[in-house]
């Protein structure tokens, strides 16, 4: 980039006399003083212990990742000068990241109480903020103004539940939060429902961990036929070797594993050696894959979701498309953890089927160790899905009940291949039980009655099957 487009910054910090210049990301170059900065920040203050080049002319240059708008606001917070007032929250959370990442203890506390400012005006985006930044004093503090806000209570209270946006997930969700785990968006919906433990950590992992957090745990090993005659050794990143066959590798579109071979000085017993990084879990399963009489029976999700990171990095098309089949096999065993999977290799068909899975039951409190590495925007969109799919079966329901509701207080077991949320299909829907009976109280005649109309209740439950499915398979993740 041409010195042109190298400009100073405004005063204190445009002294030339300085022994230190900060050059931000769009080229403004901030003339400071490393006695002043070293005094307010440990890191700066480690940073200029160490062995300096010798001394020249000119002051060092160091640069920095934040943008002017940033480093500016936050020297001023260092320096012998007024405050700056921020006005612009956004703008306040990057000098706020800036002032803990390089150790500014108090740009820091002053920053942390112009946040605290916002708390009761903005509470959803400060909680965006201090859970992106893991401050959890603050994501606290903006849980329970938004939950005692006049604003929340009003949109849960407003008597429409078929609008998403009126529902406690809906609501509680803004654009902001898309960069937060899905776990932390988990935490806040329980606290707002009242079933959260305040004592425990919102925005990052409770230490005691969750009881619904799937640990099966997998099993190593690798045993492939005619070892002896393997001609390449495979070598995983904690140093477990495996002797396989380049041909069976290739066959399988893994030979992006091989491309270390002609340069590696490595040998064991004759063999070439390659380095792949990988686990030598994860490998032995993905390299057991190349060989056709291998059954893949793998569960644990953790470990296909690492072995579709590896084989996609690798680009092993076919491995990948092993892995895909098995995560549609198991998605009525563990449909959350892998409608994430689904998510990460952008798999839509495959998500949009675990998110019908989901939706057979209610889905407020399960959760998944994957919610933690996963951003809320994915979450958040299951909900958005769930909900609309609920909203679509319930209103379908309504029509073909002719308005009776005492099928919904009919408490049966889940039978799986049901359409109605935690209530069981059955051959002839309860809906038009409900409406044909019309619960009575006299029971003289409720037989006959039944049998009469019985061929005409399974016609109106084909349909309603029908219309269901056709609804559902308008709705878009």
């Amino acid at each position: 980039m041409s010195s042109q487009s190298i400009t100073t910054a405004e005063a204190p910090f445009n002294n030339i006399k300085a022994d230190i210049i900060l050059k931000t990301s769009d080229d403004v170059q901030f003339h400071v003083w490393s006695i002043i900065l070293a005094e307010a920040s440990s890191f700066f203050h480690d940073m200029f212990t160490l062995p300096q080049p010798t001394i020249s002319q000119t002051a060092p240059v160091i640069p920095v990742l934040e943008a002017s708008q940033v480093i500016d606001p936050l020297l001023r917070l260092c320096y012998p000068v007024d405050d700056p007032v921020l006005t612009d929250l956004s703008l306040l959370g990057r000098v706020w990241e800036a002032a803990r990442k390089y150790a500014l203890d108090e740009a820091t506390k002053l920053a942390t109480t112009a946040v605290h400012a916002f708390i009761s005006t903005s509470p959803l985006q400060v909680f965006a903020l201090a859970c992106r930044l893991e401050a959890e004093e603050e994501v606290k503090l903006a849980a329970k103004a938004w939950k005692s806000s006049e604003t929340f209570r009003s949109l849960i209270s407003s008597g429409n539940p078929e609008v998403f946006d009126y529902t406690i997930a809906g609501a509680s969700y803004i654009h902001e939060m898309s960069g937060i785990p899905s776990g932390a968006y988990y935490r806040l919906l329980s606290f707002l429902r009242a079933d959260h433990d305040p004592d425990t950590p919102i925005c990052t992992t409770p230490v005691i961990g969750h009881p619904e957090i799937e640990t099966t745990k997998h099993s190593f090993s690798f045993d492939i036929p005619c070892s002896a005659d393997a001609d390449v050794v495979i070598q995983s990143s904690d140093g477990v070797d495996f002797r396989v066959h380049k041909l069976m590798l290739r066959s399988a579109t893994a030979e992006e594993l091989l491309q270390g071979e002609a340069t590696t000085q490595m040998v064991v017993e004759g063999l070439p050696v390659v380095e792949v990084a990988v686990r030598g879990e994860i490998l032995a399963e993905i390299l057991k894959l190349c060989y056709p009489m291998y059954k893949f029976l793998v569960e644990d999700c953790s470990i296909i979701r690492q072995m579709l990171q590896a084989a996609s990095l690798h680009k092993m098309s076919k491995v990948v498309e092993v892995l895909k089949k098995r995560v549609v096999d198991l998605l009525d065993r563990y449909p959350l953890s892998l409608y994430f999977v689904a998510v990460e290799q952008s798999w839509t068909d495959v998500a949009e089927a675990a998110a019908r899975q989901l939706a057979k039951a209610p889905i407020e409190n399960l959760f998944v160790q994957e919610m933690e590495e996963f951003t809320a925007d994915a979450y958040y969109r299951l909900l958005k899905y769930h909900h609309a799919h609920t909203v679509v079966v319930a209103v379908i329901a309504a029509q073909y009940s002719n308005g009776t509701r005492h099928w919904k207080k009919v408490k049966l077991q889940n039978h799986g291949n049901d359409f109605l949320t935690a209530k069981a299909m059955v051959p002839i829907l309860l809906p038009i039980v409900d409406m044909n009976l019309e619960w009575k109280k006299e029971k003289e005649g409720l037989a006959q009655k039944f049998k009469a109309n019985l061929p005409a209740m399974m016609y109106k439950s084909q349909s309603m099957v029908s219309d269901i499915e056709e609804a559902i398979s308008n709705l878009e993740l």
